[in-house]
């Protein structure tokens, strides 16, 4: 970042994706807003800034960034923050810039045992209910491995599988009787292909060969007494 990029930011003051601190003596309180920008949208935090909008910096020597990489090991998981140093005209002093983008993926995180979150220009600890929801997005979060695109083309797989699966749902009343026969609509349907492109998770349910590309493949199963999932 440069000394212009960074008195634009704070030209526009705080918000819900920067904060400002006077200096690190706050990176308890810095830490925090990281922590709520890595649960939301991401942000910065500019150390070196008071509230007011003065960019007074401060000195970075090589104990202040050795106090930055002690106070960043207290998340839980490891927060992926990265560290600019922003160099003021005319001084030895600098700001430091840190920056936490969104890790849509690994959220909830925690800083010292506590999640915290960003309402508007303000950072506060996290509301149970909010913490439970994003680890429950995070356990079943959309980079897992059986949605990420196969090795293998539609034609490798299993097509009369594909379509006895169709009838089977069919019949059971689980899958709509208008379905096209074409398998790959069947996919579709399924969710097991995106954008043409057949899923891991084809693989595993309709593939013909599993070696050498899936040479540990496991398929768990439940199997519930009634109509929803509840027993």
């Amino acid at each position: 970042m440069t000394f212009s990029e960074l008195e634009a930011f704070v030209r526009r003051g705080e918000s819900d994706s920067v904060e400002f601190k006077k200096s690190t003596g706050q990176l308890t309180r810095a830490a925090e807003s990281l922590c709520a920008f890595l649960n939301g949208h991401g942000g910065l935090v500019l150390v070196g800034v008071s509230p007011d909008k003065k960019i007074t910096g401060q000195i970075v020597a090589d104990g202040t960034l050795q106090d930055v990489a002690q106070c960043l090991r207290r998340f839980e998981p490891p927060a992926p923050i990265q560290i600019d140093r922003v160099p003021l005209p005319n001084s030895d002093h600098e700001v430091l810039v840190l920056q936490a983008d969104a890790a849509y993926e690994t959220r909830p995180f925690a800083f010292d045992g506590r999640s915290y979150e960003r309402i508007g220009s303000t950072t506060s600890v996290m509301s149970q209910a909010t913490y439970q929801r994003l680890l429950l997005e995070r356990t079943h979060a959309k980079q897992r491995w059986e949605n990420l695109p196969a090795a293998v083309s539609l034609e490798e797989l299993d097509q009369d599988e594909i379509l006895r699966t169709l009838r089977l749902g069919a019949d059971a009343g689980r899958m709509p009787a208008s379905v096209s026969e074409d398998p790959a609509d069947v996919l579709d349907r399924l969710g097991l292909r995106v954008r043409a492109q057949v899923l891991n998770a084809a693989v595993v349910v309709f593939g013909r060969r599993m070696l050498p590309d899936y040479p540990q493949r496991q398929l768990r199963m439940a199997r519930f007494r009634g109509s929803d999932k509840t027993e």
